[in-house]
């Protein structure tokens, strides 16, 4: 089973996944042994190593150079979000992929592109603003969220919201997913 289809299933098996940033082949490693379901690869993770803001000041080929090592080390899914590939002051703002094809990929993207899920992301400190919203959400798209601002947003009460399929976990951990 292809790792796309490997995370697909875990998410309709669980409801909810557990995906850990990865910074280079190294990070991806303890994630896999830490028991995550997958791996998110964004801008910011891998200009980190390079001592570089997420204002897509990487190349794209150093962007895939690291995601092909990070690939080679780990059998972990990996969710990469690659920017728009021009630099820009607000890393989250939203996931410009390509949308799906079939049997392709998973892809995060504008709703309106045929996203496979939608990334919500504030600014707060509390998770009031993301609850609100998944409250709100109507569409088919899963949402996705990034709770370090707020770590006390645990699994068990993530689920009952019924519509977030995905938790990244980044700079601080969640004390029990």
């Amino acid at each position: 089973m292809s790792p796309a289809k490997s995370l697909r299933a875990r998410m309709a098996e669980t409801g909810l996944v557990h995906i850990m940033v990865a910074h280079s082949p190294f990070s991806a490693i303890f994630a896999e042994e830490a028991g995550f379901d997958g791996l998110w690869a964004s801008g910011f993770e891998l200009s980190a190593p390079f001592g570089l803001q997420d204002m897509s000041l990487i190349s794209m080929t150093q962007h895939l150079d690291m995601l092909r090592a990070i690939a080679g080390r780990t059998r972990l899914p990996i969710v990469a979000e690659i920017g728009r590939g021009f630099p820009r002051h607000r890393p989250h703002r939203s996931l410009d992929c390509q949308p799906r094809r079939s049997g392709g990929p998973a892809s995060g993207a504008r709703a309106e592109a045929g996203a496979d899920m939608i990334l919500i992301h504030s600014k707060r400190t509390n998770p009031s603003e993301i609850e609100s919203f998944s409250r709100a959400w109507t569409g088919a798209v899963p949402l996705v969220i990034v709770p370090n601002a707020y770590p006390d947003l645990e699994s068990k009460r993530v689920k009952t919201l019924g519509n977030v399929s995905m938790m990244i976990f980044g700079r601080a951990i969640a004390q029990s997913w």
